[in-house]
């Protein structure tokens, strides 16, 4: 991705109101659902004694810890830092791009629901892809940064549904 396709894009969707509100629904709405829904799904699992909870627990936890440090280790600039523009919606983080963390959190915890539910699994797998795609085109990651965090959470997500 060069400079121009993020300029391009932060202009794209600031063109207008209702775009900026569709765009903001998912850059921030969608996480935010995805971190309630998990809690939920596993105070259910636990109140009902289910024997995939300290997998679902567990797995994402492992996944989020070994993703934060290898990010702080790697400390890859972000598009923004790299090509000097503002992002859509500006960050004072330097570094820490790769892999993306919100992307790889929101990916493993479709795999949970995955494996709780393959209708919710799904649902959340495509909100996942979505946030990945907001953080490409908010500016603050490149393709491969959300790759990376949507492979690495998969790979992690296998253990709780096998």
């Amino acid at each position: 991705m060069t400079k121009e396709f993020y300029e391009a894009s932060i202009a794209a969707i600031s063109s207008s109101k209702a775009k900026k509100a569709a765009f903001g629904a998912v850059y921030k709405g969608l996480p935010i659902v995805m971190f309630i829904s998990y809690p939920l799904m596993l105070l259910y699992m636990l109140l009902t004694q289910d024997e995939r909870f300290l997998k679902c627990f567990a797995v994402p936890l492992f996944m989020f810890l070994t993703l934060s440090l290898a990010r702080r280790y790697i400390n890859a600039p972000r598009p923004y830092e790299v090509y000097d523009f503002t992002p859509l919606y500006p960050k004072d983080t330097q570094g820490k791009s790769f892999p993306s963390r919100h992307t790889a959190s929101a990916m493993v915890i479709a795999m949970a629901f995955l494996s709780f539910s393959p209708v919710l699994g799904a649902a959340f797998a495509a909100a996942a892809i979505l946030i990945a795609a907001s953080r490409i085109f908010g500016g603050v990651h490149f393709p491969k940064d959300v790759i990376a965090g949507v492979l690495y959470a998969v790979a992690c997500g296998m253990v709780m549904i096998l």
